[in-house]
């Protein structure tokens, strides 16, 4: 709203639109919708990873080659003691979609190894907001957001993929965030009764 523009990845397509607001008369009137182009970071490679499939889309993608690996030794390194709450229950649906116990641990850059999975907090002025994220994803996944709940975000893009793939994540990097600040669902029970716990699966599925 500043005019602040935050370059993405890749070139994006954005549509916007002015308001001039008059507070004397408490009116208002808007631009017709306009489209811009703000180009990216990177260009695309050819043979570059695709972006992956997840719910919902990556706002972001920049595909590098090659995979992700994760094993038997690999570990979660929390950043912060705040994100450290993140990471326990990140190890906790790891195995549950996984089968493999992995360890949540503080530390810092130089504690991670091939394999593994660091979490920290980004610098403010990259205009991830609470919600968003980003992944760059080597050898290690290094997962940096503004806030605990970008983070939290980023687990669950994480987990989505590992279960499509047993294992591996395509390398490459992500910056992602919600298109829509508030996000619903509507579920009817007039027709069909719901048990609790199946409102709880929708919940944390959403």
């Amino acid at each position: 709203e500043d005019g602040t523009i935050y370059q993405p990845l890749v070139t994006k397509t954005v549509k916007g639109f002015y308001e001039v607001k008059d507070t004397v008369r408490d009116s208002s009137v808007k631009t017709d919708e306009y489209t811009i182009t703000v180009p990216g970071k990177y260009t695309e490679e050819s043979g570059a990873n695709e972006k992956p499939d997840v719910i919902p889309e990556l706002q972001e993608w920049h595909g590098l080659t090659g995979d992700f690996l994760a094993c038997n030794s690999s570990k979660i390194v929390a950043g912060s003691e705040e994100l450290l709450d993140v990471a326990n229950v990140f190890a906790k649906d790891y195995k549950e979609i996984t089968g493999t116990e992995i360890s949540a641990v503080s530390g810092s850059l130089a504690d991670v190894s091939a394999g593994d999975f660091y979490m920290a907090f980004s610098e403010d002025g990259k205009g991830l907001g609470k919600e968003g994220y980003t992944l760059s994803i080597g050898n290690y996944v290094v997962t940096e957001a503004e806030d605990a709940v970008g983070a939290y975000w980023a687990t669950r893009t994480i987990l989505q993929i590992l279960k499509q793939t047993n294992g591996s994540i395509p390398k490459g990097f992500i910056r992602d965030y919600p298109k829509y600040e508030v996000r619903a669902f509507s579920l009817d029970v007039g027709r069909k009764g719901f048990t609790l716990d199946a409102l709880y699966q929708y919940a944390k599925n959403m």
